[in-house]
């Protein structure tokens, strides 16, 4: 199945009402949720081989806000020779700032190619997951790599070298924002499983999610990018051998250790997710205890979070979905920072639900 869809309709017939239109269109599957606005922005992107053909450069859109955030495209040449087949190009969506009122935006977004001098010749992507979005993600470092489109060689040069004329290509994103309702009972339900902190004070709390594409089952070892929260750097290790029966995660304090006092203690709960890339309701969660992150101790493991195998399980009595589709998975951690004034004798449990 090829990477790029193109509408089922007649583009000319709708060339009228405009190329977003029919961009919308190609939106699909919104699984019931309401929308709350629809946004279109379009990149002239100029000197096109010059970017393409020097390898690890970056290229910036100007910035464009959309539901309340910051946004920025950022596209990224191939690495180096032996990336050129599989990672030919990488399209980034970074989160610069956000200024909603609603801490978590619920977004999905297409992106499309079309000609400089029309605006009926063009190629579209397949719609991105659901996503939620915070402030977790506006450091430089984590938006390298905040959700990312990879198109391969093969793909450009079938579908999208085509399109390029006089040097230039527009690149075209289309943004849905959705009502939070249904993201915020999914984090509900994760919050549901802090149960130990005893009404201590917190002092931060938020989410983040990270999708692992392309995920090989058998043998993979795959790093989020760094996130923020509480002004503390984080991340997520997920590792994955059939040979051992389960997927593990393990959630990383990502700080400098130079930058951490040497009797500093973060106090932490934090609950790891794996759930279904477009269903909030398909999800597996484990929560630690009250946990002191310092200089030694930097990471809490959960070497057996999910048996591979389940990951293929449909659960027909419910949404009749499964956690792992398309290749795709989407981890999340939702990490709540506390006021250190806690009992360590509590660190050594943990709690876990499931629904799907």
């Amino acid at each position: 199945m090829s990477l790029f869809i193109s509408p089922n309709t007649d583009i000319n017939k709708k060339a009228e009402e405009g190329l977003t239109a029919v961009l919308k269109d190609l939106i699909d599957d919104d699984n019931g949720k309401n929308i709350i606005e629809d946004h279109y922005f379009e990149w002239k992107i100029k000197d096109w081989s010059d970017f393409i053909n020097v390898y690890d450069k970056r290229m910036y859109s100007l910035p464009f806000i959309a539901g309340g955030h910051s946004w920025m495209i950022k596209l990224k040449a191939p690495h180096n020779e032996y990336h050129r087949e599989e990672k030919y190009l990488r399209i980034c969506l970074a989160n610069k700032t956000n200024d909603n009122k609603e801490k978590h935006t619920l977004i999905k977004f297409l992106i499309s190619f079309r000609n400089s001098h029309s605006y009926t010749s063009f190629k579209a992507l397949p719609p991105s997951s659901f996503f939620c979005i915070s402030n977790v993600t506006t450091e430089e470092i984590s938006s390298e790599y905040a959700y990312p489109v990879i198109v391969n060689e093969e793909d450009f040069r079938k579908f999208i070298q085509p399109l390029i004329e006089d040097d230039i290509l527009i690149l075209c994103m289309n943004f849905r924002i959705y009502n939070n309702a249904i993201l915020e009972k999914y984090l509900n339900e994760l919050k549901s499983l802090i149960k130990d902190d005893d009404g201590k004070e917190i002092i931060n709390e938020d989410y983040y999610e990270w999708k692992v594409a392309n995920l090989d089952i058998n043998n993979t070892l795959e790093f989020s990018p760094n996130f923020n929260i509480g002004n503390y750097q984080w991340g997520i290790e997920l590792s994955c051998v059939k040979s051992k029966e389960y997927l593990g995660l393990t959630f990383h304090n990502r700080n400098v250790i130079s930058s951490l006092k040497e009797d500093e203690k973060i106090c932490i709960i934090c609950i790891l997710s794996i759930r279904n890339a477009n269903d909030f309701s398909c999800f597996h969660a484990e929560s630690t205890s009250l946990q002191y992150f310092t200089k030694k101790k930097r990471s809490y493991s959960f070497p057996q979070f999910f048996k591979i195998s389940d990951l293929f399980v449909r659960n027909e009595s419910t949404n009749n979905k499964l956690l792992f589709e398309d290749g795709k998975i989407i981890v999340g951690a939702y990490v709540r920072i506390y006021k250190n004034e806690i009992d360590t004798s509590k660190q050594n449990k943990r709690r876990s639900f499931f629904f799907f």
